[in-house]
């Protein structure tokens, strides 16, 4: 498998664009009004084990500040920056001496210059057979808000946005991050704005995570909801702060419960999945949106690559939940990886309804039950995966994380929610 990666250089005039390819390009003069766009794109690059660097550094007239908006151009896990990472100056310095660094898939950025001087660098050292992520950056003088997007990149708005809220469902998958530190763990708020808590009989204290796939359906585990009657549960969205001592975000009834008919509590743990119905439809903003269900990735092989999971479960066995939403990235296993952990478990049976992650250190843990675990493709969250079991402690390798498997339940979300899903992965 070839290394594929470089950078363009796209300059937006009214309705006509004018492309270039440059990688170290410095000195620029950026025109007022305009938009550059800075991003990977799939070209051959330098043979594995060579390292190098994309600068993208200029300015723009004195007394005018430069934004930036940058996002993740591709799936790949790189928390530690063994392969990229991707700097920024706020100051424009060129030698990059107060420079922040962000590597892996998950982070992105949206930032002013402190000056009129912009100076963003990528390096990269070219792994063998791997498909490397990028960034692909808005540049301009123009507010973040007026910064162009595509496709597959939507420009955050802010909180108090006066644009007409969407009512699609494909308006889908789109983080809405804040500046993020490689490794952080902590997500910013409203950085998943499908996530979604699960409260219940009118108490603070969080049971369950879950997803929000529709304006009015949120998508969990049943093992979450065995034996719930509607009017004892509501969930919280919107927020990154659940909790106790917490009460940001909207909070909503439930007026249905659903749970798959073949889950069986007691037999096995297979077709762990429910359904929520919201007694209210809520209105997508830019702190609330679906995820993105996974009707093109249905046939995809995701083994060894890695999801991103978020919750507010605790980070040890023994340790209460978290207040902060938090998220790491898990390595998906082969399904023969996963049964040789539980082989000889009795009824706990790995089945074709569900796959594993590898637990390194830390991974999902009580709490996290219900929640998402997202693959990005183009720019957009795809929920693989539902939080579902696994053996204590959560912090032992030998205990994989199990997880049902979205894709295999697709008709029956359907069925039940009579609901139109985009399908645009």
């Amino acid at each position: 498998m070839p290394v594929l990666f470089a950078f363009v250089l796209i300059l937006s005039l009214g309705s006509e664009n004018c492309a270039a390819t440059y990688c170290g390009e410095t000195n620029i003069a950026l025109q007022t009004d305009k938009v550059y766009e800075f991003s990977s794109v799939g070209e051959p690059s330098p043979a594995p084990g060579t390292t190098y660097s994309c600068l993208f550094e200029g300015y723009a007239p004195v007394g005018q500040k430069i934004s930036v908006l940058c996002h993740p151009g591709a799936v790949m896990y790189d928390r530690n920056c063994s392969y990229a990472k991707f700097l920024y100056s706020p100051s424009g310095d060129t030698d990059y001496a107060d420079a922040v660094t962000y590597c892996g898939y998950t982070q992105a950025l949206n930032f002013t210059t402190l000056t009129n001087r912009v100076a963003l660098k990528f390096i990269h050292t070219v792994p063998k057979d791997v498909i490397l992520s990028g960034y692909i950056c808005y540049v301009g003088t123009p507010p973040p808000t007026l910064i162009r997007t595509t496709a597959t990149i939507r420009t955050p708005t802010t909180a108090t946005s006066t644009q007409t809220p969407s009512v699609s469902n494909c308006d889908c998958g789109f983080e809405n991050p804040g500046p993020r530190v490689a490794g952080g763990g902590i997500a910013s708020t409203a950085e998943y704005p499908w996530m979604v808590g699960i409260l219940k009989n009118g108490k603070n204290r969080l049971s369950c995570g879950g997803s929000l796939i529709s304006n009015q359906w949120v998508l969990t585990a049943a093992h979450c909801m065995t034996d719930e009657t509607p009017e004892n549960v509501e969930v919280v969205l919107g927020t990154n702060l659940v909790g106790l001592n917490q009460q940001s975000g909207r909070r909503v009834k439930v007026s249905r419960v659903i749970i798959h008919p073949y889950y069986r509590p007691r037999y096995m743990k297979d077709n762990d999945i429910a359904l929520l119905k919201l007694a209210d439809r809520v209105t997508y903003s830019n702190r609330i949106l679906p995820v993105c269900l996974p009707y093109n990735l249905r046939h995809s092989d995701y083994e060894g690559t890695y999801g991103t999971v978020t919750g507010w479960g605790s980070v040890g066995e023994l340790k209460d939940l978290s207040e902060v939403l938090k998220d790491i990235d898990l390595r998906i296993m082969s399904y023969e990886e996963c049964i040789v952990y539980y082989r000889g478990m009795g009824f706990y049976k790995i089945t074709d309804n569900m796959f594993c992650t590898a637990r390194p250190s830390q991974g999902v843990c009580k709490g996290d039950s219900g929640g998402p675990l997202t693959v990005q493709s183009k720019g957009r969250h795809i929920q693989l995966g539902i939080v579902s079991w696994g053996f204590p402690p959560c912090t032992d390798p030998l205990n994989p994380s199990v997880y049902t498997k979205v894709t295999n339940f697709l008709r029956w979300i359907e069925n039940n929610t009579h609901e139109t899903f985009c399908k645009v992965n």
